[in-house]
């Protein structure tokens, strides 16, 4: 049986519902011999050391593989306060036979969503070395070839037009030139001052809003020197926008030489502002400095990729460089290639495969042995167990009935309790709240998860497996085409692809099971229409998901997968889960004889209109420079489509 081990990272996962990953496509080309496997044991924040650590326990547990394909780098390229060093054999002996392990100390930085961080310090964090870096691939590559094996090398590429420090601290606090981030009124623990000069700025009072800073620079620096460099740099800005572009240029210029003062932020601000002073040169200066400085973003550096590429050239493996392939047009965040350049990826992996592989009529099978980022430090736990509970062994009998009482009396996130089983039960049924298939909790009291795995800080998990029975029931009766062809809706197969194995296969698949009825469909149905004006009620908000990537990246990424999709603009989860909640309407109208077809084409058509409106902006703003127009005919657009809501749903038209 032939086989091929991956090792990667984000870049290279096969998680989630989309196949759209070069693993994917390579393994989906009838050209293998029968029962070819793919052994893909990437995932987010993997570095070379897990890497190094994985390939020797693999040899263990399952063998040699034909090819080792290395696609590593990213995540050693960003600060760590832990970096997992060398992994050497002394490593693997004192892990895997004596099985020490050592306890991992607290983080001292944290990363807060909308507040501010006062005792952040990335001088803390440092990458890893890239001469442990090269160490740990060549060991790998080495032994490989040692063995008989063969190695293929992908050297990464990073995307560095994307802002720069968005991973780490207090990023959110420092203004991206040209971004609109209406941030002020979600901010929390935060100084008064900051969050004042902030609202001023979003709502154009831009001389009040240098008063304030002012203020702030006056009041904070003694006490808290980053509160200074964030006033100072969001200034400089202000200066520009208030027609004193050289000034502002100066002003970023005497920040870098500040120790401290997150100089890869403040380089890419300034690489921003050089070219809209027609200084292209020395802007491409700054975005480069700002990409090699910019150890809080997953993103490859110069360092890395010519480790890559001295160990294929020293040991005589072929190397595949993804920037013969892609350009910045490939990418949508910081390292992760968009659907057309993983095509143009596994087409160059695909014929450098035939060195390593005999030819066949068959395609290969892909198997995820995906652990977790600390598999370097010894933590052997699957990346869905170190996310699931902790290791509560709570039995599903009593998990059932811990969610069926927190569903009777009422829902609450209580972050401040003790018990953390209790918290993630809370968390995950909230989050199944949130979906308009289940708007209620009547609706998941025949449905309430019942085994670790479903409420720990993953609930697509539990989300899938409850969802799956209408695509089921729907696809089987012919209901589901126009969702499959114009909203993407994922076929059963794909849900089963996610949840294995970590989740069963549902065995009922007729709504009535679960006891809807015409009441849960006008709950669904006006769910849909409500979480779709909500939406629109917010405007582009494509700034405001890339400012903020480090908070979803990794949960959607379980439901989409790894690589850059245009959904990352606006709202992608939201509308695939309004998408499955159509699906689950068309079913119940169908099993229950209601006859709401006509209303359900008519929020189809809406939802349709809304996301054809989005992709065509986002594919713009990716092809060209946008400007204040862009923004304001994208607002004008959604608002023109929030007053043509079809308002189809018993409670939407009880609230006329």
């Amino acid at each position: 049986m032939p086989s091929v081990l991956i090792l990667g990272d984000s870049t290279s996962t096969t998680i989630g519902l989309e196949r759209h990953a070069w693993p994917f496509l390579v393994a989906s080309v009838p050209a293998y011999p029968p029962e070819t496997i793919f052994w893909n044991a990437s995932i987010a924040g993997f570095t070379a050391a897990d890497a190094c650590r994985y390939y020797f326990r693999f040899l263990q547990e399952v063998g040699q593989p034909d090819l080792v394909i290395l696609s590593l780098g990213n995540c050693d390229a960003c600060g760590t306060e832990l970096p997992k060093g060398r992994f050497t054999p002394w490593k693997s002996f004192a892990l895997d036979t004596l099985k020490a392990r050592r306890r991992r100390p607290a983080m001292r930085n944290r990363l807060r969503q909308m507040a501010f961080v006062r005792d952040f310090d990335l001088s803390r964090e440092q990458p890893e070395n890239p001469r442990d870096f090269a160490y740990n691939i060549e060991r790998i590559a080495a032994d490989a070839q040692r063995r008989g094996s063969g190695v293929m090398m992908i050297n990464p590429l990073a995307h560095k037009d994307f802002p720069a420090g968005l991973g780490k601290g207090n990023f959110l606090f420092y203004r991206t030139l040209g971004f609109r981030e209406p941030f002020s009124a979600q901010l929390a623990d935060t100084p008064a001052l900051l969050v004042a000069a902030m609202r001023e700025e979003e709502e154009g009072r831009l001389e009040d809003a240098l008063v304030i800073y002012d203020r702030l620079l006056a009041s904070s620096s003694a006490r808290n020197p980053e509160l200074a460099f964030v006033a100072r740099h969001n200034i400089a800005l202000l200066l520009h926008r208030l027609g004193r572009t050289t000034e502002g240029i100066e002003r970023l210029r005497e920040l870098l030489a500040e120790p401290r003062c997150r100089p890869e932020i403040v380089q890419y601000n300034l690489a921003r502002l050089l070219r809209e002073a027609g200084r292209t040169a020395e802007a491409e200066e700054a975005l480069e400095r700002s990409a090699e400085l910019d150890i809080a973003m997953y993103r490859v550096k110069a360092a890395y990729r010519e480790a890559v590429s001295d160990v294929a050239a020293r040991r005589g493996i072929g190397l595949i460089d993804v920037a013969d392939i892609a350009t910045d047009d490939d990418f949508i965040d910081h390292c992760h290639l968009a659907a057309a350049g993983h095509q143009r990826l596994a087409a160059a992996v695909g014929c450098a495969l035939r060195d390593h592989l005999p030819a066949g009529p068959d395609a290969a099978g892909i198997r995820n042995r995906i652990f977790n980022p600390e598999y370097a430090f010894g933590d052997d736990r699957p990346l869905i167990d170190y996310f699931n509970l902790g290791g509560h062994p709570t039995p599903p009998a009593d998990i059932a009935a811990m969610a069926r009482a927190r569903l009777r009396d009422g829902v609450r996130v209580d972050e401040g309790q003790a018990d953390r089983e209790g918290i993630e039960l809370a968390r995950t049924l909230a989050r199944a709240l949130e979906h308009p298939l289940f708007p209620s909790p009547a609706d998941l009291e025949a449905r309430v998860p019942d085994t670790p795995r479903e409420v720990g800080r993953i609930p697509e998990i539990y989300l899938f497996r409850i969802v799956l029975p209408y695509i089921v029931q729907g696809d089987s009766r012919g209901l589901l085409d126009g969702l499959h062809e114009h909203l993407s809706l994922p076929f059963p197969g794909d849900y089963l692809r996610a949840l294995a194995p970590h989740g069963r296969v549902p065995e009922r698949t007729d709504p009535r099971a679960f006891g809807d009825d015409g009441s849960r469909l006008e709950r669904v149905l006006a769910a849909i229409e409500d979480s779709l004006a909500a939406t629109l009620g917010k405007g582009p908000i494509v700034h405001t998901r890339i400012k903020t990537t480090i908070f979803w990246y990794l949960r959607e990424s379980f439901r989409f997968g790894g690589h850059s999709r245009l959904s990352m603009l606006y709202d992608g989860v939201r509308f695939a889960e309004a998408v499955e909640a159509l699906a689950g309407s068309l079913v119940i109208n169908d099993a229950l004889g209601l006859g709401a077809q006509a209303r359900i084409a008519a929020l189809q058509d809406w939802m349709v209109r809304i996301l054809d409106t989005h992709r065509t902006f986002c594919a713009a703003c990716l092809r060209t420079p946008v400007g204040a127009a862009w923004f304001d005919d994208y607002a004008a657009a959604l608002a023109d489509l929030a007053v043509s809501r079809p308002r189809v749903a018993g409670a939407a038209l009880a609230a006329v």
